[in-house]
């Protein structure tokens, strides 16, 4: 018996040996699409940056009017109003007018205090966030020093809008320098550096600065631009603290008290806080301690995901505005966490032993101090001979103060670099970070002096510590 097998008919048979022919014309139609829809989307591109750069142009033409000029026809006068009507029309409004078929630039308030940013930009995603601003005359060629945060890879290049208390605008290109240990997250903290002509006989120095990606139309709020020198008659001081800045609504009101007033007993003479949230008690005593002009504390409100787009609150950040804040105005700052304490060894004050470490070398020579770093854990048993109790005292029935209360350390003592903190000259100061001095200016090095001060004996009192104490869960 011979098996059955259907018949196929010759119309279903075609069909079947022309599929692949048929998926293969399709194929080839999607990749012409697109193609197409690529070619199409890089020629608009293309389009909007010419017709910005023109845009550019024309306010780069209008801004630089103030010059030395020549004498104007009235053909010339005429070009020149209309180029200026121009510009503020497609550059300055806050209007909808346009440049093609394009977002309009957003004139953005003048600001200062906080952080500011622009809108996210089309091409790169990303947003530029700006915080303080300095005359920086360090340098071979002055510049305006803006802190705040961009991509920490990669972005686009930037550009600084100076403007001049006489009403006078530049706008010149801005060198980059994103600061170190940033982990490669989206963004990072960065300097931003604005040339300027410090001998312009138009004004000494601009007094706000813009920025914004140079082949977009959207500028950053304005920010005012700092003096780093003292005014006349001003009073220097000698050591001011820096703290990153206070989050996760800290409210430890007794243990920043304890921070404060211990290192004032140990030569601090001002601390600068950042405030990103802190609790109503910690709050409070910042205000008593701001009437009393010991402490600054400055508005941190940083609109980025803190250790996912951007490490701890971009606290980078706040330590070298920290650092340029002191400069001029005090000779040292010491870098701590609210957790840590330091104290010399051989000497009963910071200042002292600034002071007789300098005795060995020119002062001028010597930029910064490490402080080694060793842990006093808090799950130890307390020690509370302090205060004349046993040691199964509660710490509610007395003041749980951390220097009082563990007083035993662990034997290891960090190296340099991990976990260590430093004293630095402001002035000698370029880049810092969190345990680390990244940069200096050229004619200086980096002193490790300080290191054979850093001894490992058990701790005696608590004015004795001679090591950077971090209390640690």
């Amino acid at each position: 018996m011979t098996r059955w097998t259907p018949r196929v008919r010759p119309a279903e048979r075609h069909r079947r040996q022309n599929r692949p022919a048929r998926i293969a014309s399709v194929l080839t139609l999607m990749a012409a699409i697109v193609t197409i829809v690529f070619w199409t989307h890089s020629l608009l591109q293309f389009s909007r940056i010419l017709a910005v750069q023109g845009a550019e142009e024309q306010a780069d033409v209008i801004l630089t009017l103030h010059e030395e000029e020549p004498s104007r026809t009235p053909a010339t006068t005429f070009v020149r109003e209309r180029l200026s009507s121009l510009t503020e029309a497609s550059v300055t409004s806050p209007r909808s007018s346009t440049i093609g078929h394009f977002e309009t630039f957003k004139e953005q308030p003048s600001v200062g205090g906080d952080w500011v940013s622009t809108d996210a930009y089309p091409r790169t995603k990303l947003r530029l966030f700006l915080y303080s601003a300095y005359l920086d005359s360090r340098l071979d060629v002055p510049a305006v020093r803006v802190i705040g945060a961009y991509a920490s890879v990669g972005g686009a290049q930037i550009s600084c809008r100076l403007e001049y208390a006489s009403g006078d605008v530049t706008i010149v290109a801005a060198s980059r320098k994103t600061i170190n240990e940033n982990w490669k997250l989206k963004y990072g903290a960065a300097f931003f550096n604005c040339p300027y002509q410090e001998n312009d006989s138009r004004s000494p120095a601009p007094s706000r600065v813009r920025l914004k990606e140079t082949y977009e139309l959207q500028w950053s709020p304005s920010i005012p631009v700092l003096p780093l020198q003292t005014r006349p008659g001003e009073k220097k001081g000698r050591l001011a603290v820096c703290v990153k800045p206070l989050h996760y609504e800290y409210d430890r009101a007794s243990w920043l008290a304890e921070f404060v007033e211990f290192h004032r007993i140990v030569g601090v003479e001002h601390f600068f806080f950042y405030n990103h949230s802190i609790g109503s008690n910690a709050e409070r005593l910042l205000q008593v301690y701001k009437e009393q002009g010991v402490v600054t504390s400055r508005p941190w409100n940083l609109d980025i995901k803190s250790q996912k787009e951007i490490r701890t609150e971009g606290l980078f950040a706040s330590l070298n505005d920290c650092v340029y804040r002191c400069m001029h105005h005090f000779d040292y700052a010491l870098v701590l966490d609210l957790d840590e304490f330091a104290v010399p060894r051989k000497d009963d004050t910071l200042p002292a032993m600034i002071s007789r470490l300098n005795k060995n070398s020119s002062p001028r020579t010597i930029t910064s101090f490490v402080l080694l770093n060793s842990f006093f854990y808090l799950y130890w048993e307390n020690d509370t001979s302090a205060y004349g109790v046993p040691p199964e005292t509660a710490p509610s029935e007395v003041p749980y103060l951390l220097t009082q209360f563990k007083t035993r350390r662990s034997r290891k003592v960090f190296r340099v670099g991990s976990r260590s903190k430093y004293i630095v000259r402001p002035l000698t100061a370029v880049e810092v970070g969190n345990h680390v001095v990244w940069r200096y200016l050229g004619e200086f090095s980096q002193s490790k002096s300080g290191l054979r001060e850093m001894g490992r004996q058990p701790v005696c009192s608590a004015r004795r510590i001679h090591i950077v104490a971090r209390r640690r869960t």
